[in-house]
């Protein structure tokens, strides 16, 4: 689970510093492991721009909503905080 966990982190990290995409409402329903082990990101209807004027507290979210069910379901420990500030390291 934690090689997954950090698979996920880096796909979101990508999508917000190439796409400068923040999902909006990212959960571990929003996030799928096919039979080839791809992680998919779905369901984007709530994205926004990472220039969007809550862009910050909405990242937070989406980032502390995938620590949280990693550390419920797998007792895996995170820091949020440390991820997201890896994110604004281009």
């Amino acid at each position: 689970p934690s090689k997954v966990f950090n698979r996920i982190i880096k796909q979101i990290k990508a999508i917000y510093q190439k796409s400068d995409m923040i999902h909006g409402d990212l959960g571990e329903f929003n996030i799928v492991l096919d039979h080839k082990d791809n992680i998919l990101i779905i369901d984007w209807l709530q994205w926004i721009p990472s220039d969007h004027p809550n862009a910050k507290s909405i990242l937070e979210r989406d980032i502390e909503n995938v620590c949280n069910f990693f550390k419920r379901k797998f007792n895996i420990e995170s820091n949020p905080s440390e991820i997201i500030r890896s994110f604004y390291k281009k």
